[in-house]
């Protein structure tokens, strides 16, 4: 149960490190958004990033061309190297799968399930001390991991 929460959120971790950091993914978001003030007469500062899920969507009235088509190409004109993006955001996927609420309702029980072990530890130490100490390390042990999954 451990590694269905810490893995997506490592993937997250690095999808987040890699749009920020990523030449690539901010290339296309300049020309998506000079190419979108263009087309709409704005001058936006920005946009949401889901829009550009739809640039492959959006096409041209003369050659059927998405915008992302055209985007790409204007980037590579400028003689600019690109990464490939469905390499650097590889976890990408893993991400959009996970559902976050779930992730910290699971991080949740984790947590009521340690605390109620730790009251069951309480009553076991009156009777067995080999017993008590051998679930004492667990629980702080788990307790620990679960602290730290929730950084």
């Amino acid at each position: 149960m451990e590694d269905e929460i810490t893995q997506p959120l490592k993937c997250l971790a690095k999808v987040i490190d890699k749009v920020k950091t990523s030449n690539t993914f901010r290339l296309i978001s300049s020309y998506t958004l000079v190419i979108g003030n263009l087309l709409n007469g704005t001058s936006s500062k920005g946009f949401q990033l889901d829009y550009l899920t739809k640039l492959r969507d959006v096409k041209d009235t003369q050659t059927k061309k998405s915008l992302l088509h055209h985007i790409v190409r204007n980037i590579l004109e400028g003689d600019v190297v690109m990464e490939d993006m469905a390499k650097e955001f590889e976890d990408f996927g893993i991400v959009s799968r996970t559902n976050i609420d779930e992730l910290q309702s699971s991080l949740g029980k984790m947590e009521d399930e340690c605390k109620r072990s730790m009251g069951y530890l309480k009553i076991v130490a009156k009777y067995e001390e080999d017993t008590h100490q051998m679930i004492n390390v667990f629980l702080v042990d788990a307790t620990k991991r679960i602290l730290n999954m929730k950084k």
